[in-house]
């Protein structure tokens, strides 16, 4: 078994998490412990970097297996913004669209959706699969587009999910986010019988 660095390793997914980004490289850097809302509002950053998000996930476990750019899985590359710890997680490589925006980025995460626990799953008009990968924020909804067909199952056993680079992921004004695509096959039976 391959050891996993613990910087490459999210803290207690289920709570806040904040993301800072350079806009000019397209990096992202991940506090891969939990802050609160006001933490991420009174978090000083110096330009190139701008505070791209704060957001609880939807999964319950979940790492990174290398930064992007790397030429193997190892350490996340790490700096510090205001006396807190970040680790560069991802390149968002293009931009489409608003409310929801599609990203395509270069990231490899590895998340784990407990058992017994719900997860979201979207079918977009062209197929696609993608799964719930942060929640709203408080006071706002996520509302999907009357053309996605949006299902959840409570899951039977522990499910990981990895989508190979570069990954889809559709960013709402909730900050509710999905990644993907994700094979049909690679989907728990309890999730695949609600989208058929």
């Amino acid at each position: 078994m391959i050891e996993i660095a613990p910087q490459n390793v999210t803290l207690e997914p289920r709570r806040p998490h904040m993301e800072v980004m350079n806009p000019q490289t397209g990096d992202v850097w991940l506090s891969q412990e939990p802050i609160s809302f006001e933490e991420f509002k009174s978090l000083r950053v110096v330009p190139p970097l701008v505070k791209s998000g704060c957001a609880t996930a939807a999964f319950d476990a979940a790492h990174f297996l290398r930064s992007p750019g790397a030429d193997a899985d190892g350490p996340l590359e790490r700096c510090v913004v205001d006396g807190r710890n970040f680790v560069r997680v991802a390149r968002a490589l293009a931009f489409s669209g608003r409310g929801p925006m599609l990203v395509k980025v270069q990231k490899h995460h590895v998340m784990t959706f407990a058992k017994g626990n719900e997860v979201t799953i979207a079918r977009l008009p062209d197929g696609g699969l993608y799964v719930q990968q942060t929640e709203s924020v408080p006071g706002k909804t996520f509302v999907p587009p009357p053309e996605w067909r949006v299902a959840r199952a409570k899951l039977a056993a522990d499910w990981t999910v990895f989508v190979a680079p570069p990954v889809s992921v559709w960013f709402f004004p909730s900050l509710a986010s999905f990644q993907g695509p994700i094979p049909a096959d690679a989907l728990p039976s309890e999730l695949r019988e609600k989208l058929t």
